[in-house]
């Protein structure tokens, strides 16, 4: 029997050539699915197999900004939905960060595949 793992590793790193020229723009982690960024539903799946911390390994303060901004609470943002009474949004707005999920980064400062990228991790 193994033991479950508590730590998942994200190589967010890489130019997403396949995606061009969406991802001149916009991160791959951020194209979204039915309005969710394609991201959050591995964070969503992460949560759902007890999952406690992720680790994204990007490749530039660029990447690492969106990432952090995107997984972090925007308490003016919440406040705002709160009193203009637009609780769905309010819920879902929340629901990006799953109760108890730790999330740490890592820089990958050169391409060197996603094997290394795993590794930078370590």
């Amino acid at each position: 029997m193994f033991e479950q793992p508590k730590v998942c590793v994200l190589p967010v790193a890489g130019y997403s050539t396949r995606n061009l020229p969406a991802t001149k723009a916009i991160h791959k982690g951020f194209l979204t699915l039915d309005n969710l960024p394609i991201i959050q539903y591995a964070i969503n799946q992460c949560k759902e197999i007890g999952i406690e911390e992720v680790v994204f390994v990007y490749n530039n303060d660029v990447s690492k900004k969106v990432f952090e901004n995107y997984f972090s609470r925007n308490y003016a943002l919440e406040k705002s939905l709160k009193e203009k009474g637009k609780v769905d949004i309010l819920q879902r707005l929340q629901a990006v960060i799953p109760d108890g999920m730790k999330f740490s980064f890592v820089e990958q400062k050169e391409p060197k595949g996603s094997g290394h990228a795993v590794l930078m991790a370590k």
